[in-house]
């Protein structure tokens, strides 16, 4: 009752969210990271594509594995994203990656090319080919 009274004097309302933020990473959490039971979830694994301007520096800064060159023009480079909650992905506006990240170019078919942190790769090809 005492909430419904608060309620009918206008002190309750909706204007803005909590987010649970990750001091040592420096990013906001999902809900579900603060939940830490397992749990089996369907996954999506989506590229990102990097914008013009970005592209140019991450080809210029990355460095190729012995064997592999830059992408040829007109390849399609992007950024790999893994996500349980894929609804999400229309609200994203940007992927961070730390300057020092490791990333390896995977190519996925002819003309695009995914970079993915090395310590990963592996499970991304295998996530990939099945």
């Amino acid at each position: 009752r005492a909430l419904a009274v608060l309620n009918d004097k206008g002190f309750v309302f909706r204007e803005r969210k909590t987010m649970a933020w990750c001091p040592s990473c420096a990013t906001s959490l999902a809900s579900a990271e603060l939940d830490y039971r397992s749990k089996s979830s369907t996954t999506a694994l989506v590229l990102f594509p990097l914008a013009t301007p970005c592209l140019a520096r991450v080809v210029s800064a990355f460095k190729w594995e012995p064997g592999h060159s830059a992408p040829a023009e007109g390849t399609l480079v992007g950024l790999a994203a893994w996500t349980t909650t894929p609804w999400t992905l229309s609200l994203n506006r940007a992927l961070v990656v730390p300057p020092a990240a490791d990333l390896v170019a995977l190519q996925l078919v002819s003309g695009v090319l995914c970079l993915v942190p090395r310590t990963r790769a592996d499970a991304v090809r295998e996530m990939l080919t099945g």
